[in-house]
């Protein structure tokens, strides 16, 4: 139970990532690090996996 709560506390985090980097700072630059640039990637992808998902369910 412990690896779940860390997991989606995680996720909720990489989340709200995404969402201020895909809506909020769309024209600013993550920086040119490798880590920046991933965790960017990352977190997008998984915002919008989350909202289709969302997307499915609702409309299911």
């Amino acid at each position: 139970m412990h690896f779940w709560t860390l997991f989606s506390i995680w996720i909720t985090a990489n989340y709200g990532i995404g969402w201020l980097f895909e809506v909020h700072w769309k024209d600013e630059d993550a920086g040119e690090e490798f880590f920046a640039i991933f965790i960017l990637f990352i977190s997008i992808l998984i915002y919008r996996g989350i909202n289709k998902l969302g997307r499915v369910f609702i409309r299911g």
